[in-house]
């Protein structure tokens, strides 16, 4: 069909162009949730959202996080994770955005969602890829540094 092609393709223009409110893009995530290549796009949106570096966090970085957490993101993203298993663009990017929301206190709720799961199950689905493996661990590391969860990892084997 011409028209859901049409809509996709716009979908795609707009996030990668920055012309999506964060609402429109988790509106998004819900629509195509069956279609990897815009997950992917989505997914990368979500990431870009702040520095992987910790030493060049802004206030407006933590100001993206939260209103982040608030509209579901967590949810959506492990979802697409959960769906997309074997694409490693779905997991590097859910893992550099868990890292992202993981970088507070405010990290239970991940947890409760099955993201340190989530973290395992792309390493060990992208045993070869650096970037997977270093991004699952520096999320490891803030879970245990902002949060009580030192034990529920262990028995996970994450650490």
């Amino acid at each position: 069909d011409t028209s859901v092609v049409d809509i996709r393709k716009s979908v795609i223009l707009r996030v990668r162009n920055g012309l999506s409110s964060m609402e429109e893009v988790m509106d998004y995530m819900e629509e195509f949730v069956n279609d990897v290549e815009v997950q992917v796009v989505l997914c990368k949106w979500l990431a870009s959202f702040e520095p992987d570096e910790k030493e060049n966090i802004l206030p407006i970085h933590v100001s993206h996080r939260i209103k982040l957490k608030s509209i579901g993101a967590a949810e959506r993203l492990l979802r697409a994770m959960r769906l997309y298993p074997r694409n490693s663009d779905v997991q590097l990017f859910g893992c550099k955005t868990i890292l992202h929301l993981t970088r507070e206190s405010q990290s239970r709720r991940l947890v409760s969602l099955g993201a340190p799961e989530m973290l395992l199950e792309a390493m060990g689905s992208h045993a070869g890829l650096v970037e997977i493996q270093s991004t699952a661990c520096e999320a490891f590391t803030n879970l245990t540094k902002y949060g009580d969860h030192g034990q529920h990892l262990v028995d996970l084997g994450a650490l």
